[in-house]
């Protein structure tokens, strides 16, 4: 084993406060190539858990991370926003999967980097979005957008011709009874 290695296997890694682990994580995300907005996500994300829980790398566990994504789901939409007014209702199911997303991936990296033995987040279950079900047209709203039909008319890109009118129901047609809409 180095002296390198010793080393770092003799560094009390959990007494690492969990700001300066985000920070070094962030840091490799920007290294990795990740864009800006994803870095803007992650730290946004991240420094909320810091600023919620704080602490150092061993109070980084599966159980305060599910207090924290449970605390989320009270949180009012935009509260604490600098510019826009807090909103009534609460963080959607996706914004709240988004943050146990990036805390996951935050565990893994720890894992990766040697700062834990484990992924102490490996038995996180990211809570379920709200399945949006998207209805159907009936035929009688298709028959009603059919008859709204008249595009040989309207402007014409000029390296194309226009479309006849019959082509462009039968395109609205085939789309419209596929899994397109």
């Amino acid at each position: 084993m180095s002296l390198k290695q010793r080393r770092w296997d003799s560094v009390e890694k959990a007494s690492i406060p969990i700001v300066t682990l985000v920070d070094r994580y962030l840091s490799a995300c920007r290294s990795a190539g990740m864009s800006p907005k994803t870095i803007r996500g992650y730290n946004e994300k991240l420094k909320r858990y810091v600023r919620v829980t704080g602490g150092s790398l061993g109070d980084f566990t599966i159980e305060r991370v599910r207090q924290h994504l449970g605390a989320l789901q009270q949180v009012k939409k935009w509260e604490g926003h600098p510019y826009i007014p807090t909103a009534r209702e609460t963080l959607s199911t996706t914004s709240i999967r988004n943050h146990g997303r990036v805390l996951s991936s935050f565990a893994t990296w720890l894992n990766s980097e040697g700062y834990t033995d484990k992924n102490v987040l490996s038995g996180l279950r990211i809570p379920k979005a709200n399945e949006i079900r998207m209805e159907p047209l009936s035929d009688e709203e298709i028959n009603r957008l059919i008859s709204c039909f008249n595009l040989v008319s309207s402007p014409v890109n000029r390296f194309h011709k226009p479309w006849s009118e019959s082509s462009q129901k039968h395109l609205f047609l085939t789309l419209s009874k596929s899994s397109s809409r």
